[in-house]
């Protein structure tokens, strides 16, 4: 198994995917899968975008989706720009389900792979669309414990998110999710983290939905004031960029959420993503430049070991670009170029994270999800 990537920033779909794909494929004798994320201008046309990819390519299965931004080992681009990662001497099998607004597509997407307790699982959908707490419940009724399934949400900047993955006549779709099982792959991964922690996890007392009453017995706001310095306090919509709560269930890492808002008289704060349950803990976190970057150094240095690798998916959230980082908004992914140099790497800035966990996956915000595969 060999594999080639390439990088475009141009705004004609049919010539940045034309590009791109000229690039991931000089070096190789054949084409079995391709990888194609896009952004911008050329996000907003895929039946042209991965037609010209796949006439240049050859390929037999088409997978890929739009995003807030894309990359390779070369570099990332937010804007206009399309990434493609081709392999050669690989099996795909794939499968595509509109109708995300109900966990059953999911299922029936992932059922339709016919799984085996092998390989590994690449995972698309419309991060618009897509409910972390019913996704994560239907990937864990169809997957095996064995089998990692990695992947992300797809974004559209300027036009609808779309998914697909099929063979080269397949349409990308809204609303739905596309999926590939490589049964033939050994998969290795690590996800790192770009909020950090203002303060030590901490027992939600009441709770009703999305809403956090009480913490620790104390008024939620009256926590979260402790944690986060007066002046944000005052700008709810800075603040609701800057500060996320970590959820977890009982010896658990946290599942980062977003804050929707808070009730100043109630003391209540409402919290995006999940249902809230009393008895799980609360951690009051802020997104961070340093954290995220030690962060990511930190996964590749004790997570991304081991021989050969053939290529590596790396799939990051939106906000880890230039909003978190400015004009070093590449810093991340020439990180993992570095670690992993040599190998092809491709992938997409994203809605939301799908990384594997024990019994199943789950959903992260702000993630830096990375996959190493080998055959």
């Amino acid at each position: 198994m060999i594999a080639g990537s390439g990088l475009a920033a141009q705004a004609d779909p049919i010539r940045a995917g034309i590009a791109a794909a000229r690039e991931a494929t000089a070096a190789l004798p054949g084409c079995d899968l391709v990888l194609v994320f896009a952004s911008g201008a050329p996000a907003a046309a895929p039946a042209l975008l991965t037609t010209a990819v796949q006439e240049v390519t050859g390929a037999r299965v088409v997978m890929g989706c739009s995003g807030a931004g894309v990359l390779t080992e070369a570099g990332e681009i937010e804007g206009d720009g399309v990434a493609v990662l081709a392999i050669h001497g690989i099996t795909a099998h794939t499968a595509q389900r509109p109708g995300l607004r109900t966990p059953q597509a999911i299922s029936l997407a992932l059922s339709d792979l016919d799984l085996a307790d092998r390989g590994a699982v690449i995972a698309l959908f419309d991060a618009m669309t897509v409910s972390g707490i019913e996704a994560s419940a239907a990937i864990q009724r169809q997957l095996p414990r064995s089998v990692p399934v990695l992947g992300g949400g797809a974004l559209g900047m300027t036009s609808a998110p779309w998914v697909l993955a099929g063979p080269p006549d397949a349409p990308a779709s809204s609303d739905a999710i596309a999926a590939a099982w490589l049964p033939e792959v050994q998969c290795r991964w690590g996800l790192s983290h770009a909020c950090q922690p203002l303060t030590a996890p901490v027992p939600i007392t009441e709770a009703e939905g999305g809403v956090i009453l009480t913490i620790g017995g104390r008024r939620a706001i009256d926590v979260l004031r402790e944690a986060v310095r007066a002046p944000m306090m005052a700008d709810l919509e800075h603040m609701a960029t800057r500060i996320f709560f970590g959820i977890a269930d009982p010896g658990q890492p946290p599942l980062i959420r977003p804050l929707l808002g808070i009730d100043p008289h109630g003391g209540a704060v409402a919290v995006g993503g999940l249902p809230i349950q009393t008895g799980q803990t609360v951690t009051v976190m802020v997104r961070d430049a340093e954290y995220a970057r030690s962060g990511l150094s930190q996964m590749l240095t004790e997570r991304i070991i081991g021989d050969d690798p053939a290529f590596g998916l790396f799939i990051k959230g939106a906000g880890r670009g230039r909003e978190l980082y400015g004009e070093l908004a590449g810093i991340e992914t020439a990180l993992v170029a570095q670690a992993l140099a040599g190998v092809p790497i491709a992938g997409f800035l994203s809605g939301c994270e799908l990384a594997p966990e024990p019994l199943g996956g789950a959903l992260h915000l702000y993630g830096g999800l990375l996959g190493v595969f080998s055959g």
